[in-house]
């Protein structure tokens, strides 16, 4: 997907970069790590990525601005490739640990304990509402909804969980 970028002349006769943030990125909440290594790219009223970057050439002179609009757009080229390698190694590395070893990679361990589990699918027996679950079970409501939809995955999740601890234990 490209992302558009271009550059833009100011009343002050001075030329700006432009380039609008993938929409992956625009709005979503910055963590704190990201606010302090690229701060040009945060809204720190927010502490959101802004939807678009913005910055100044320093030049009025049109040719000398392209030449340095096009050296950013390389940059900020070069460096999405750079993630998306990043990402595919990821998953390759993920896909090759599940293909050795199927306790290799559990995921995400779950934000949910067994009594935790146990109350919220009681609760939903009882038809209660998704809010009042969380607010009981101490969860979100995403948690909450997820548990919802497959009561059986999330079993499964919490035991697979509880095996890798166990073998944890007895290794140490």
């Amino acid at each position: 997907m490209a992302v558009m970028s271009y550059i833009q002349r100011r009343r002050s006769g001075v030329y700006e970069f432009r380039r609008r943030m993938p929409q992956a990125l625009a709005g979503k909440a910055a963590l704190a790590h990201i606010r302090n290594r690229f701060p040009d790219l945060i809204n720190f009223k927010a502490g959101c990525f802004k939807g678009e970057y913005v910055r100044s050439l320093g030049t009025k002179d049109c040719a000398e601005a392209k030449r340095k609009a096009h050296r950013l757009a390389s940059m900020a080229a070069l460096s999405q490739a750079q993630a998306e390698s990043q990402k595919e190694a990821q998953r390759a590395g993920i896909d090759h640990a599940k293909a050795n070893n199927a306790k290799a990679y559990l995921g995400r361990k779950p934000s949910f304990e067994r009594e935790q589990l146990e109350l919220v699918k009681e609760m939903l027996a009882r038809e209660v509402g998704t809010s009042t679950i969380a607010r009981e079970a101490g969860l979100s409501r995403q948690t909450v909804l997820r548990i919802k939809d497959d009561p059986a995955a999330a079993e499964q999740v919490l035991a697979s969980w509880k095996a890798r601890e166990g073998e944890k234990r007895k290794t140490a």
